[in-house]
């Protein structure tokens, strides 16, 4: 699973589950530690929304 970072004028940060993995977007002026905390933190959120996110999509192919 990739893990991208990037960073935003937001004031929280946010993460999301894409096809292709994770993004988190962090504060400007925030470090990458903080990344990967939010990563450790939510780690099982993570690979449950992701799988989540690969059935619908596999679903979706059977579909058409």
């Amino acid at each position: 699973m990739k893990i991208q970072i990037r960073h935003h004028k937001y004031i929280r940060p946010r993460l999301e589950i894409r096809p292709w993995g994770v993004l988190i977007v962090l504060p400007k002026g925030s470090n990458e530690n903080e990344a990967y905390r939010i990563l450790e933190k939510h780690k099982l959120w993570i690979k449950t929304k992701y799988s989540e996110l690969l059935n619908v999509i596999e679903q979706s192919k059977t579909l058409n």
